[in-house]
């Protein structure tokens, strides 16, 4: 008669070995959670105070492809100040916004990047991949810098804030106020 074959022994814990929810370990075991206590944290956003217009020397901080308020294709780039060296100004951010359907905001992108970035190509230029490749982060430029009044929609309140009105290449030859030296 033919052996009875057993069969092999089920292991009754499938995850036996493997670490579940329980074994979790902090990153740093040193680190304590930290309470903080945020009722009496006032939930307005820090104001900066406006910059004095003029043209500043900026680098290309960050560059991002969306839709604009109204729904049209824009890109948003962000630039940061890197002269006039001083407390007031020394690595703020400045923003330009430029809507990619219409004739104004094709001729502010074509404009800014043949100032900055003459190598990009305009022939099969694609907003979204430019932003998502990073390709101008760090290019230097000049950013021409006003201020202009804003109504915020939800608190009436009118303030002034910074406008950049132009992008233009990086000139040496020029100081804080355009003026040539």
């Amino acid at each position: 008669m033919a052996e009875d074959k057993k069969a092999p022994e089920v292991n009754k814990d499938i995850n036996a070995g493997v670490p579940g929810p329980d074994d979790a370990k902090p990153e740093a075991e040193a680190e304590k959670s930290t309470i903080i206590d945020l009722t009496q944290q006032d939930d307005s956003l820090p104001q900066f105070p406006t910059l004095p217009a003029g043209i500043y020397k900026c680098d290309v901080e960050d560059t991002q492809f969306g839709l604009s308020q109204k729904g049209n294709p824009r890109i948003a780039f962000t630039f940061r100040i890197t002269e006039p060296e001083n407390a007031e100004v020394d690595g703020r951010l400045v923003y330009y916004h430029t809507v990619t359907n219409g004739e104004a905001g094709l001729a502010r992108l074509k404009r800014l990047l043949v100032r900055i970035a003459p190598a990009v190509d305009l022939k099969a230029f694609d907003p979204q991949s430019f932003c998502e490749s990073g390709v101008i982060l760090g290019f230097p430029c000049m950013c021409k810098v006003n201020q202009r009044f804003f109504r915020d929609p939800e608190t009436k309140k009118t303030s002034r804030r910074n406008n950049v009105t132009d992008v233009m290449a990086p000139d040496k030859s020029q100081d804080f106020m355009g003026e040539v030296k």
